[in-house]
């Protein structure tokens, strides 16, 4: 009977901790900070917002939406932080040799403690488009990123 009642009781530790309800994070560390020249500067915090950096030393001009993507860190591995809203869809492009100065507010994802964190910036590189003889997007996503800690 006390092997059921502990085998039955670890069962529901293993239930309980394995459902967080938080999602692996989809990215790898060889997927992350490919592309010299491209950075997220260090990221300060102000009470519940965060200032960062993204600067463009690559030689062309990255393109770049709202999104930023927010991960925390357990045990080693990364989880993606929910966000409480939609970010909108503008493009924005930023010419080698620049850096945008870029604020996130943290009320904008759930659950925010203390610990480890990283941000996730996905962008794109310049492709010249013959037919309408300009430059855009191009189709590759790579990915920025900076580790951080947070004070609550």
């Amino acid at each position: 009977m006390k092997k059921r009642a502990v085998a039955l009781l670890l069962l529901i530790l293993v239930l309980t901790m394995g459902c967080t309800g938080q999602m692996r994070s989809s990215f790898e560390e060889k997927d992350l900070n490919t592309v010299p020249g491209i950075e997220l500067g260090e990221v300060m915090q102000d009470g519940n917002r965060l200032a960062y950096s993204l600067s463009n030393h690559a030689g062309e001009t990255m393109w770049y939406g709202a999104e930023i993507r927010l991960e925390t860190e357990k045990a080693g591995k990364w989880y993606k932080v929910e966000p409480v809203a939609d970010f909108t869809a503008e493009i924005y492009g930023l010419s080698s040799g620049s850096e945008k100065g870029m604020r996130l507010n943290l009320d904008s994802f759930k659950d925010m403690r203390s610990g480890t964190y990283r941000l996730i910036k996905t962008f794109y590189l310049t492709e010249y488009n013959e037919l309408r003889k300009m430059e855009e997007p191009g189709k590759e996503r790579y990915h920025v990123s900076c580790e951080f800690e947070i004070k609550k």
